[in-house]
């Protein structure tokens, strides 16, 4: 009797390891095909990201002379807005993929790079915009590091909420970890001097050291009162 129960056992814990392996390899499975989903879905947001940024280099080309300055800055004001959605969706999914393979692994690296060099090219686009349409937007540059920033996490949490808040702030977010592997990050960071992070450009203003939401909503009023 002993024996049988002894085997019983040994079977149930048996089948829970069995049990417990599968549950682990389906996981597994799981987490690597939504980060190699989330991967493709980046690669297409790239792609569409490029040709919102085509569509806005084009409009900020035409001559202002041949249609309504406000046609003009409307139709600017939608590429800008559809563009937003894109530029925020694919940058919670750099941070899934980051979380998961490490902000040095190869194809995050990579990504990002690439993400970099558009946000580079629309961040000064949109300063031709606000040239053309009268400050439209609140925009930001934030310069930032994930290796040599303590506060860089929490600044970003401030920005988050600070954009959120606003419908018509603009956040560009610039890793100095990659300057050497971008070319457009080191010209930004080279035109900034920015020699530390966290930093921040606003209109008018290069900010280093933390901004607190209330610091950023400070400066967010006064342009808004200026440009009113």
């Amino acid at each position: 009797m002993e024996k049988i129960k002894r085997k019983i056992s040994s079977n149930i814990h048996l089948t829970t390891l069995v049990i417990t392996l599968l549950i682990f390899a389906v996981g597994v499975f799981i987490g690597i095909q939504i980060a190699s989903q989330t991967t493709n879905q980046i690669q297409q947001q790239i792609n569409q990201l490029e040709e919102s940024s085509y569509n806005l280099q084009l409009l900020t080309l035409i001559n202002s002379s041949s249609y309504s300055q406000a046609i003009l800055c409307s139709t600017l004001e939608k590429e800008v807005g559809n563009f937003q959605q894109q530029t925020f969706q694919m940058g919670s999914n750099l941070q899934f993929l980051e979380s998961k393979y490490g902000s040095n692994d190869a194809s995050v690296l990579s990504l990002k790079v690439e993400y970099s060099t558009l946000e580079a090219r629309d961040f000064m686009l949109l300063q031709k915009i606000n040239e053309e349409c009268g400050n439209p937007y609140f925009v930001v540059g934030y310069f930032y590091s994930n290796e040599n920033c303590s506060s860089c996490g929490e600044q970003g949490g401030y920005l988050t909420s600070f954009r959120e808040a606003h419908s018509n702030v603009m956040v560009y977010s610039f890793d100095m970890d990659l300057e050497s592997q971008s070319p457009e990050i080191e010209l930004l960071s080279s035109l900034y001097s920015v020699s530390s992070t966290p930093e921040i450009v606003i209109p008018g203003k290069v900010l280093t050291g933390i901004q607190t939401q209330q610091q950023l909503n400070g400066y967010y009023n006064s342009f808004a009162n200026a440009s009113s």
